[in-house]
């Protein structure tokens, strides 16, 4: 805030507000003067004692009590138990009282003397409960306990609390029950978590009531429900505040898991249409409602579907107008995803229109995604049209073809389908692919590559090299990092059509004990002049440098480590004043864990060098001298040695 502004605002609060971080802080002001004060706000410190209190004693017509934290959220200060139990007690007018970030284990009784409290804020307080006297306050109308870990009890008596407009209990993990009278909060804007309690707890027919509910709603622990009629008196329908709803069961699917039942819990809890972001989660029936993905839900947005075993089909979810995000992850009895998925009822229609995000993880028995059913060509069907990442993890035995055409794609992540092998994809806007534990065949089937600008693979079986068809039209590319490919010999299958990856500027080849670049025809290992950064870690094969790496200008950053018999590092030197290869602009060296290099070549250094690192090298004897450029081989903000 300018100072100006500050002035401004000092001088309208006049005799009201007190901060003791203002400049009035050493100025002697009487007690009547004090007495008038109603704003109260001041800098947490590590330790605020009852002495830092002292000269607050006698505003005993506060109403906000308001510290704020210079630290981050992870540190609390403390909060002396005198000013807790003798000093806060006495400020009976006290409409805001924030104890935030305070490391509070436990409240006194004596807060319930606080009978025209409005607002309580006990953020990320180590509070296990809260004392009954709080329901005494009957003008509380909102109640933060966002991120208290530790709290696994909420009053008894909470239903007394009838002017409580938000109750905010959001990340408090240790609250597996709630009591019953919930319900009784009929004014209650924001609950974001509502856990269902066992035979007498907090039934889930008290959210009948609660009509003002607004935002967020998360309904736990829905095996506990006994009575249909519960989930039907719940009259979500009715809720039309609710954006985003959760709906969760136990994770334990025991025998006595009743799929009937739950079935008729969750068609009984269909929420308002006007709801953007659905998740449910450890559903243990067979089969969705048909409300799940009925397209009168044009809002949503948002839908995941988390680990439902006993599900063999996915809803229909293609006709979600406004759906931009979808994850599907755990459905371990789905085989097929086929044409009832994408919800079309005729060849013309188009699905999933809005879709952005796309991501299918642990579909364990997932074999087929279906192009067609029952004669109708689903290839006729436009699709995905403005899907921007797809994301297929752990699908170990999918064996169909991905989508044939992506035209809006820029994100494709496949890791752990090893089965998945020929699948043609167009792929114009493609930027980002990372394959992780796939079939070295599915390289062969991706096409129209011309705006891939990072490539990442990682633990491809029987991969030796990446196949000319692959890098054909690779413009962008500009990262390649491939990582613990057992078999890969060398980067590019030939040297023919590498003129065209010019913007690549970043090679990273990582625990691939096979890679050896001097293998067969001297392969490239770098296909571009304009490489900035080479990184070989854990290259076992690798014995020396090739010759093309010095031809390179640009580069700045070279690592080398744990490549156990590379011997030689000839070619990285400036010799008798001329320039070996134009390796002139060479900022970072890095030769660690590499145990057969027995000495280091002479001549200079580049005189670009910023960082010489030389690390467990066992065989490596003295250093040559004069290596450094500049002449001062003991710049200690350049030569790192370490035996």
């Amino acid at each position: 805030m300018h100072d100006l502004i500050n002035d401004l605002a000092q001088f309208v609060a006049g005799e009201t507000c007190y901060s003791f971080t203002d400049k009035f802080k050493h100025v002697n002001i009487s007690n009547a003067s004090f007495e008038k004060f109603r704003y109260l706000s001041f800098t947490k410190q590590n330790f605020d004692t009852s002495q830092r209190f002292k000269m607050s004693r006698h505003m005993t017509s506060l109403r906000t009590f308001l510290p704020f934290s210079p630290f981050s959220h992870s540190f609390r200060s403390f909060l002396s138990k005198s000013v807790l139990h003798d000093f806060l007690p006495k400020l009976r007018y006290l409409r805001s009282l924030s104890l935030c970030d305070y490391n509070i284990k436990k409240l006194p009784e004596s807060i319930g003397e606080l009978k025209h409290l409005r607002y309580l804020n006990l953020s990320r307080c180590v509070i296990k409960c809260l004392p009954e006297s709080i329901t005494t306050l009957f003008y509380l109308q909102t109640l933060i306990l966002n991120r208290c870990y530790k709290l696994c009890r909420l009053p008894a008596t909470i239903g007394n609390l009838m002017d409580l407009r938000h109750l905010d209990i959001i990340h408090t993990k240790a609250l597996n029950e709630m009591p019953s009278g919930i319900g009784k909060l009929r004014n209650l804007l924001t609950l974001p978590k509502f856990v269902v309690g066992e035979v007498d707890g907090l039934r889930l027919g008290e959210l009948n009531g609660l009509s003002h509910l607004r935002d967020q709603l998360s309904i736990l622990q829905l095996h506990n429900v006994l009575d249909i009629q519960d989930a039907r008196h719940a009259n979500l329908n009715e809720k039309k505040g609710l954006q985003e709803l959760k709906l969760e069961w136990s994770c334990d699917f025991h025998h006595s898991r009743n799929e009937t039942r739950e079935m008729e819990v969750l068609s009984w809890l269909k929420p308002h249409q006007n709801l953007q972001k659905l998740t449910i989660k450890f559903y243990g029936a067979k089969e969705f409602p048909s409300w799940v993905g009925d397209p009168l839900f044009s809002k949503v947005t948002h839908l995941e579907l988390y680990h439902c075993p006993r599900i063999t089909s996915l809803p229909s979810l293609g006709q979600l107008l406004s759906l931009k995000t979808l994850i599907v992850k755990g459905m371990v009895a789905v085989k097929t995803v086929g044409f009832e998925f994408y919800g079309c009822g005729s060849s013309s229609i188009e699905a999933f229109p809005s879709l952005k995000i796309l991501r299918f993880e642990d579909m364990l028995v997932w074999e087929d995604w279906s192009s067609s059913l029952v004669g109708i060509e689903l290839k006729r069907v436009r699709q995905f049209e403005r899907l921007h990442e797809l994301q297929i993890y752990n699908c170990p035995k999918l064996v169909s073809k991905l989508p044939t055409n992506l035209p809006s794609l820029i994100k494709l992540e496949i890791c752990k389908c090893p089965q998945l092998t020929y699948s043609f994809v167009s792929l114009p806007s493609l930027r980002n692919l990372n394959l992780e534990e796939c079939n070295e065949m599915i390289f062969r089937s991706m096409v129209h590559l011309k705006c891939l600008r990072t490539l990442k693979i990682t633990n491809i079986s029987h991969l030796a090299c990446l196949p000319n068809t692959f890098k054909q039209d690779m413009i962008a590319l500009e990262d390649v990092r491939i990582e613990e490919c057992t078999e890969l010999t060398s980067l590019w299958e030939d040297r023919s059509n590498t003129d065209n990856l010019v913007c690549l500027n970043r090679i990273v080849i990582k625990k691939c004990p096979m890679f050896d670049p001097l293998a067969r025809e001297a392969h490239q290992l770098v296909p571009s002049h304009n490489l900035e950064a080479l990184e070989l870690l854990g290259c076992n094969n690798l014995r020396r440098l090739p010759n093309e790496l010095f031809n390179i200008s640009c580069l700045r950053i070279l690592r080398i480590i744990g490549c156990k018999e590379l011997k030689s590092l000839d070619g990285i030197m400036k010799i008798d004043g001329g320039n070996n290869g134009n390796i002139m602009h060479l900022e970072k060296l890095e030769i660690i864990h590499c145990p057969s290099l027995k000495y280091f070549p002479s001549g200079k250094l580049p005189p670009t060098l910023k960082k010489l690192v030389i690390k467990d090298c066992e065989l490596l004897q003295a250093l040559p001298q004069g290596i450094m450029s500049n002449g001062d081989d003991d710049d200690d903000g350049i030569l790192h040695l370490e035996e």
